[in-house]
């Protein structure tokens, strides 16, 4: 087994301690409080070098790094900035902590390679078109504390079939799900107050448990969908 597949095995928790060990602290002191760019042997790289691993432990993630395959973020990083990832077409997988806060608009936009994603609980929004055209997106994991879910969040993710919809979720954007074709099923919380304009068109396979509620529901907001309503609470 590669070191690389080795290090998409180890519990999230873990791994941050896991791969720096590959680094040579002494060799690369300049890197240790911020970015740590490494392939699997531990050589220190420039920006322009493809990587199998990036490891960051910055407070913020401001640079666009365009060839790395896995990501995995450090206990220092509080915030993804807007556009970080976007347009990373290399990238699998990352591995955010729970220290972030705040995933920023577009941050993940077209990653065509990426395949899951798990929010950390700090996090309560999912910014406009985050992962927006992450065509190869199957599975996300939503922190148990969002609220918000902006406009295209999750634009034409066309192969994401497991997203769960925490009970806290009051407000879905336009077109936030828009083109998620591999969609089957989804029960949204009794304290959803809007679901934006087009918000699950497209979704042709979707069967869509409603609560029998007073919500805000945009223009064709369950087009193509099939709908449920669930009993309103006692």
């Amino acid at each position: 087994m590669s070191t690389f597949d080795a290090i998409r095995e180890v519990p999230l928790d873990q791994a941050y301690d896991v791969v720096a060990q590959y680094v040579d602290y002494e060799a690369n002191a300049r890197f240790t409080d911020g970015m740590l760019r490494y392939n699997c042997d531990g050589r220190a790289l420039s920006s322009n070098t493809t990587v199998d691993i990036l490891l960051i432990n910055s407070p913020e993630t401001e640079l666009v790094y365009q060839s790395a395959r896995m990501v995995i973020l450090g206990p220092n990083v509080r915030t993804i900035s807007a556009e970080t990832f976007a347009e990373i077409s290399s990238l699998q997988q990352i591995l955010i902590p729970d220290t972030v806060t705040e995933i920023g608009d577009e941050a993940f936009r077209d990653c065509s390679q990426l395949q899951e994603v798990t929010i950390p609980d700090m996090v309560t929004d999912i910014g406009c078109e985050a992962f927006a055209n992450c065509c190869n997106l199957e599975r996300v994991v939503l922190s148990n504390e969002t609220t918000k879910i902006y406009s295209r969040a999750f634009f034409m993710c066309e192969k994401l079939a497991h997203i769960n919809m925490p009970e806290t979720v009051a407000d879905i954007g336009d077109r936030a799900f828009y083109g998620c074709g591999s969609l089957t099923e989804m029960a949204l919380p009794y304290k959803i107050g809007e679901v934006g304009d087009e918000a699950f068109r497209g979704c042709f396979d979707l069967h869509v448990a409603v609560p029998d509620t007073d919500f805000n529901s945009g223009a064709c907001a369950f087009t193509d969908c099939e709908l449920q309503f669930l009993p309103a609470l006692q």
